[in-house]
C-alpha cells in the first residue's frame, strides 16, 4: 500500500514537473514568435518606405522645370531619399523612421504648395498621379506602423508579464521593443492621460 502511495506521488510531481517544463518552453517560444512577428512588421515598415524610392524620382522629373525655383523642396526631396536608403530591416530604429516620416510630411506638404503656385503642374494628370501614389504609400506606411506597435505592445506585454517574465529573464534575455511614435502630432493633442 505504502508503496502505491510512493509511485502515485512520483507520478504527480512527475506529471507536475512535465507540465511546468511543457509551459516554459511554450512561454519562451511565444516570446520568440512575437519578437520575430515584431522583426517581420518592421521589415514591412522598411519597404514601404523604400516604395517611394520608386516614386520619388519619376515626381522629380515631372517637376523638373519647376524645382529649379523650389532649392528648398529640392533639399528636402534628397534629405528624405537618403534617409530611406538609411534604413536596416536588421536594427528597429524608430527614432530615424520618425525623422523620415516628418520630411516626408515636409515634402508633401510643400510638393502639395508647389502644384497650387503653377496651375499648368497642378492641371498634370501625371503629377496628380503621382501626388495620388505618394499619398497611398503613406497610408501604407502608417498601416505598417500600426501593425508594426501592435506587434511591439504584444511582445513588450510577453516579455514583463508574470510567468513570461521569469522565463525571458532566465532564457530568453530580450529587452522591450521601443514602439514608433509621433511626437509632433502627439504635441498637437491638448489631451494627455495620466498612464504613469
Amino acid at each position: 500500500m505504502s508503496e502505491d502511495i510512493h509511485m502515485t506521488t512520483m507520478m504527480i510531481v512527475g506529471g507536475i514537473a512535465a507540465l511546468i517544463i511543457v509551459m516554459m518552453i511554450w512561454i519562451y517560444n511565444s516570446i520568440i514568435a512575437n519578437h520575430n512577428r515584431c522583426k517581420r512588421a518592421w521589415s514591412d515598415v522598411i519597404t514601404y518606405q523604400r516604395q517611394k524610392l520608386k516614386v520619388i524620382p519619376q515626381v522629380e522629373e515631372a517637376l523638373a522645370n519647376y524645382l529649379s525655383h523650389e532649392r528648398d523642396l529640392q533639399t528636402k526631396i534628397t534629405a528624405l531619399r537618403t534617409g530611406i536608403d538609411s534604413l536596416s530591416t536588421e536594427s528597429m530604429d524608430t527614432e530615424r523612421v520618425m525623422q523620415i516620416e516628418q520630411i516626408s510630411k515636409d515634402v508633401m506638404g510643400r510638393l502639395s504648395l508647389t502644384m497650387e503656385a503653377y496651375p499648368e503642374l497642378k492641371a498634370s494628370e501625371l503629377s496628380q498621379g503621382l501626388m495620388r501614389e505618394l499619398s497611398e504609400q503613406e497610408s501604407d506606411i502608417s498601416a505598417a506602423i500600426s501593425i508594426f506597435n501592435q506587434g511591439v505592445e504584444a511582445f513588450n506585454n510577453g516579455i514583463t508579464m508574470f510567468p513570461h517574465l521569469l522565463v525571458n529573464r532566465m532564457f530568453n534575455k530580450m529587452a522591450p521593443l521601443r514602439p514608433f511614435t509621433d511626437s509632433a502630432a502627439a504635441e498637437e493633442i491638448e489631451f494627455k492621460p495620466n498612464l504613469e
